[in-house]
């Protein structure tokens, strides 16, 4: 598959403390096309968040962000059978600033990364 073979986890990212899809649901498009073309693939939603807060709000705004977007891909026509969603909170950031972040890079924490399972 061209489309997989070419894939790139892609990221949507999100406002501190909101799991609303305001932005680059643009990105969204190509991979519903595929996941409707061959419905046996299938990707796997991780929703993060920024490294402030506790880990059990964290990890339930994880999921909120994960939700968010499974449910935008439903929307679009994706079987709920093909998403699988997961919420790492603040566990597995994307940047790992250990002296604290700047504000660009908690920016870059708060995301949902799609993972493509493709057959």
């Amino acid at each position: 598959y061209e489309f997989a073979d070419n894939w790139v986890d892609p990221i949507v990212y999100f406002d501190f403390d909101k799991f609303d899809l305001s932005k680059n649901v643009n990105k969204l498009a190509d991979l519903v096309a595929f996941l409707n073309k061959y419905p046996s693939s299938s990707v796997s939603i991780e929703g993060h968040t920024d490294r402030r807060g506790t880990d059990y709000y964290n990890m339930i705004l994880g999921e909120k962000r994960a939700t968010a977007i499974r449910k935008e891909l439903m929307e679009r026509g994706v079987r709920a059978e093909q998403i699988t969603t997961v919420s790492k909170g603040r566990n597995e950031p994307q940047q790992d600033c250990a002296n604290g972040c700047t504000e660009a890079q908690h920016a870059l924490n708060r995301v949902g990364i799609i993972r493509l399972k493709a057959k």
